[in-house]
């Protein structure tokens, strides 16, 4: 048995290509293998998907630090931090809103979609519909992809 050095899958020693499209006697990836495509495919899917949850988490860290903060803080720095903590928070939900576009072009979702998330993105609490909702368009591509649909 032989692991691809390529994605890691054990095959058999006869084998002369992996099922991700490394060539064995070429020593490189094929690209014009279907199962290849698919493999590149659900891992630039897995990276946009990464590129939002880490937008996303950072966004709901920001908010919640600066909340707790402002609660702790003594009311002379309590001004100070609010408008530290106001463009903080407008930069992330700027950052949000371009990854939520960003991840639904690359769904191919609705235009009107992709509006209405973009629209609910910056609003407290509301910004966890876009997150859900591309989140259930990255499960359902997911598992298009691997039912080779």
């Amino acid at each position: 048995m032989t692991a691809c050095p390529h994605c890691g899958l054990v095959n058999p020693e006869t084998a002369k290509l992996c099922d991700c499209g490394y060539d064995f006697d070429r020593g490189r990836v094929i690209s014009e293998s279907p199962a290849a495509k698919q493999w590149a495919s659900d891992r630039a899917l897995s990276k946009e998907r990464n590129f939002f949850l880490l937008g996303f988490f950072t966004l709901v860290g920001v908010n919640l630090s600066f909340r707790l903060i402002s609660v702790l803080a003594a009311a002379e720095t309590q001004e100070d931090l609010l408008g530290l903590g106001v463009i903080l928070t407008l930069f992330f939900k700027g950052i949000f809103i371009y990854l939520v576009f960003r991840l639904s072009r690359y769904l191919r979702q609705p235009l009107w979609l992709t509006i209405l998330f973009c629209v609910l993105a910056p609003f407290s609490l509301l910004y966890l519909i876009p997150f859900v909702g591309v989140l259930i368009g990255v499960r359902n591509a997911r598992r298009s992809l691997h039912s080779g649909a």
